[in-house]
C-alpha cells in the first residue's frame, strides 16, 4: 500500500514529460483516478441528490450551509481535476516512452483519431435523415473503443527492458 502513495505522489508532485513511466506504475495512477472519482462522487453528488428535493424545507441556516459545502467542494474538485489532468497527460506519455513510442503516437492515435471518427459519423450520419441519435450513440461508441485501446495498451503492454531514446527503465 505504501508503493501505492508513493507512486501517486511521486505522480502528483513530478508533472515532467521526461523520463518513463512503468506499467504498475501506471495502474497505480488508473486506480488512484478511480478512487478520486468515487470520494468526489461521495461528498458532492450524494449531498446534492439529498438535498435539492428538500430544498425548499430547509432552513436559511442549513441552506447557506449546504450551499457553502457544496460550492467549497465543488471549488476543490475543480482545481483538483485540473491538477490531476495536466499529470494525466504527463504519465501518459511517460507511459509511451515506456513503450519506445513518442508522446506523438498519444496525441496522434488518440485525440487526432477519436476527433476523426467524431467528425465522419457526424457528418454521415446527418446526410441520413433520422439518424442523430444513431450517429451520436456510434460516435460515442467509437471514442469509447479507442480510449478503450489506447488505455489497455498502457496497462497491459510491457514497456522496454533496457535503455532506449527516453531513458533508462523505470525504478518503480
Amino acid at each position: 500500500m505504501q508503493k501505492f502513495w508513493q507512486s501517486v505522489w511521486f505522480n502528483l508532485t513530478h508533472i515532467t514529460f521526461k523520463g518513463r513511466t512503468s506499467k504498475k506504475e501506471y495502474l497505480y495512477w488508473f486506480l488512484f483516478g478511480l478512487l478520486v472519482s468515487f470520494i468526489f462522487w461521495l461528498f458532492i453528488s450524494v449531498p446534492a441528490s439529498y438535498l435539492k428535493p428538500r430544498a425548499e424545507q430547509l432552513s436559511t441556516v442549513a441552506s447557506i450551509s449546504a450551499t457553502l459545502y457544496l460550492g467549497g467542494a465543488s471549488i476543490i474538485a475543480i482545481v483538483f481535476s485540473i491538477w490531476k489532468a495536466l499529470a494525466d497527460i504527463t504519465i501518459i506519455v511517460r507511459r509511451f516512452h515506456d513503450l519506445g513510442k513518442s508522446a506523438w503516437w498519444s496525441l496522434l492515435g488518440y485525440w487526432v483519431m477519436a476527433s476523426v471518427i467524431l467528425v465522419l459519423t457526424v457528418v454521415i450520419f446527418a446526410i441520413i435523415p433520422g439518424c442523430s441519435t444513431i450517429g451520436l450513440i456510434v460516435t460515442s461508441l467509437m471514442t469509447i473503443i479507442f480510449y478503450v485501446y489506447y488505455v489497455g495498451v498502457a496497462l497491459f503492454k510491457n514497456g522496454d527492458e533496457f535503455d532506449n531514446k527516453f531513458g533508462g527503465p523505470p525504478e518503480h
